[in-house]
């Protein structure tokens, strides 16, 4: 009985490290200062104001962008990107 719940322990590790996420690699900070350069551009140009039509193509733009700073993990390179 006891080497069935050892050898039933030994499988479910096993089913639980192949099922689980594997994390992604984090960008290069180099892909990430590009991102951030266009968020700020984003919010620069909707601070000066414009038509109603730029405003709202520099937010949906500026969204994207912040969508895939966080999709790209770049999270960890915050403190460089200053």
């Amino acid at each position: 009985m006891q080497h069935y719940v050892k050898r039933l322990a030994a499988v479910m590790l096993l089913a639980l490290f192949l099922t689980a996420p594997v994390a992604a690699k984090p960008a290069s900070l180099e892909k990430c200062q590009a991102i951030n350069d266009r968020i700020e551009r984003y919010t620069v140009l909707r601070r000066k104001g414009g038509s109603a039509g730029q405003m709202q193509q520099w937010k949906e733009q500026l969204r994207a962008s912040e969508d895939q700073f966080r999709r790209m993990d770049c999270t960890g390179h915050r403190r460089k990107l200053r």
